[in-house]
């Protein structure tokens, strides 16, 4: 009785993992930044560029409604600003991830940037646009500045924040942690001392988990420095600041201080269960030296860069620990054609969430490939524990031998009520001259399970506990093809396969409720492909990729 339960139990789970979509999908716009997952629809926002060598390019945003089962298209909305001084559309863009709101009553506010003529001369000015009604919200933003840019927006119990910044006539920045006011008036909570020499820029503000009345905010702090006559340049490190909602700072902490590293790339934090924060970043470039031929610092990458992790007290703003997972990536990494060895860790991450009591971070990694320009970018996805332990890593490379396909790189990520993963971003092509409405980015959507994996069965070799790898139950063969591709079901369950076959784009090119052996594909043009293989009866859901040579 006790075995009869188990191996329903097993077959209940596998088939609840197994039932789980994965998917890629091109959507309307050159760059996908936010998506919302509203009952079973994504509703995703990207900014479009119009091009035309014949015209002015015009810059709007799309927000554009999917399916989050297998990632249809139903509706997309594309909106422009249109100047009053030029009677045409100019630019409307957004700055970050960070700037949509999904409002109470179920409608979005964008808080875009516009490029127009004022009486300033040219500009950028932000704007609160809502949707779908298209309404330009009259809450001022750009008083006293020059160019004002948004860099994003929080709903932060029941109270609504603006991270925004601002640059006077001398060109210096001033950012502020601004608030809406119920009547639409704002009011500054909080303000960095900036100087020619000394700026912030805020990254993000985050909710305090243990205190309602408090704000984190992380910011890139960047200094100019000078030495022995060198010429001024750059140089710029995390902060993270908790202040109370009246702006009273109450701490102040730099997590990756004291490292033989400066610069450091794609830094992300999330508040933990316990209040404390835990951080991560690339160390990308090594500490800057005078150059003694010349009056300028000399700077290098750091051949070694890794992803490194830092924990500070969420009470006192104290770094608690650092360390970094470099022989766990050099290991985990994909080799390089070139020369059989990842040469390079250089993670940059995008965003980071908390899922099943894990931190799960997404962003990008260049590699080296034989092909044009030798190098691409691959999305990554890594899942640690509160400590910044690895639990798994992955990388997707989807058009190996596509010589003008130039990777997929993330933006955000959301989790999917099946646990999964939906990450917002673009594929990027190989940059070559734009043609009247040509694009070398696609904005694009991609679902992954909760194992992190697009094929399912990727964790085999992951010791992951407590969770059940699927298996691919099908055979699709030869891998690459040319006439015809073949399936082979298993034996228990030949009948009631629905196929559908999509290209590198995402575009459906084939699809049958018939459960065939064989796939014509000489019509088919030379590329990578997808084959999503559904059993509703099983509730078996499986992804093949194969490559189509003539």
């Amino acid at each position: 009785m006790k075995k009869g339960i188990l191996l329903s139990c097993t077959w209940l789970l596998f088939s609840l993992a197994s039932a789980q979509s994965t998917w890629l999908k091109i959507m309307p716009g050159e760059k996908g930044h936010s998506s919302y997952i509203v009952n079973d629809t994504i509703v995703s926002f990207s900014v479009i560029n119009k091009y035309n060598i014949t015209q002015a390019p015009k810059i709007g945003i799309s927000m554009n409604k999917l399916n989050l089962k297998d990632g249809s298209l139903h509706a997309a909305d594309s909106f422009y600003h249109f100047s009053e001084n030029l009677k045409r559309n100019t630019y409307l863009d957004l700055q970050s991830r960070s700037n949509t709101l999904l409002q109470n009553d179920g409608n979005f506010v964008v808080g875009g940037t516009i490029y127009d003529s004022t009486k300033m001369g040219w500009s950028n000015q932000s704007a609160l646009i809502e949707f779908p009604s298209f309404n330009k919200l009259s809450i001022q933003l750009n008083q006293n500045a020059k160019n004002t840019f948004i860099e994003g927006m929080y709903n932060i119990n029941e109270r609504q924040y603006i991270a925004l910044s601002k640059y006077d006539n001398s060109n210096i920045l001033n950012s502020s942690v601004t608030k809406i006011n119920p009547d639409q008036s704002t009011s500054v909570v909080f303000r960095y001392d900036n100087s020619v020499l000394h700026q912030f820029k805020i990254n993000e503000i985050l909710a305090d988990n243990q205190n309602k009345d408090n704000l984190l905010v992380s910011a890139l702090e960047s200094r100019k420095q000078w030495r022995n006559g060198c010429a001024d340049a750059f140089f710029w490190e995390p902060e993270i600041t908790k202040i109370d909602t009246t702006g009273k700072i109450l701490w102040c902490s730099h997590p990756t201080a004291i490292q033989d590293s400066t610069n450091p790339e794609g830094f992300q934090s999330i508040q933990l269960p316990n209040g404390n924060i835990l951080c991560s970043w690339l160390n990308w470039d090594l500490r800057p030296i005078p150059n003694p031929d010349f009056t300028y610092w000399h700077l290098d990458n750091n051949k070694n860069a890794s992803i490194w992790f830092a924990e500070i007290d969420g009470k006192t703003g104290k770094r608690l620990w650092i360390k970094t997972i470099f022989d766990y990536l050099l290991w985990k990494c994909t080799p390089s054609p070139i020369n059989g060895k990842p040469e390079t860790l250089w993670l940059l991450w995008s965003d980071v969430k908390i899922a099943n009591n894990h931190v799960v971070w997404t962003g990008s990694r260049p590699i080296s490939v034989n092909l044009r320009n030798q190098w691409k970018y691959v999305p990554v996805v890594l899942k640690t524990d509160f400590l910044g332990n690895p639990v798994w890593y992955r990388e997707f490379d989807f058009a190996p031998k596509d010589t003008q396909d130039k990777g997929f790189v993330p933006e955000s990520m959301n989790i999917t009520p099946d646990k999964g993963f939906l990450l917002t971003g673009h594929l990027q092509k190989q940059f070559t001259e734009n043609k009247n409405g040509g694009a070398w980015m696609n904005a694009a959507l991609l679902k992954l399970d909760s194992n992190g994996c697009f094929t399912p069965g990727c964790n085999a070799y992951d010791n992951v506990i407590k969770i059940v790898a699927p298996k691919q139950l099908c055979n699709v063969f030869p891998n690459p093809a040319s006439q015809t591709i073949s399936i082979n079901y298993p034996e228990k369950i030949k009948d009631n396969w629905e196929i559908s076959v999509f290209d590198n784009a995402g575009k459906l090119v084939f699809k049958t409720a018939e459960s065939l052996s064989q796939i014509p594909c000489s019509q088919f043009p030379i590329g990578n492909y997808f084959i999503q293989l559904i059993n509703p009866k099983s509730q078996n859901h499986e992804t093949h990729q194969i490559v189509v040579q003539h």
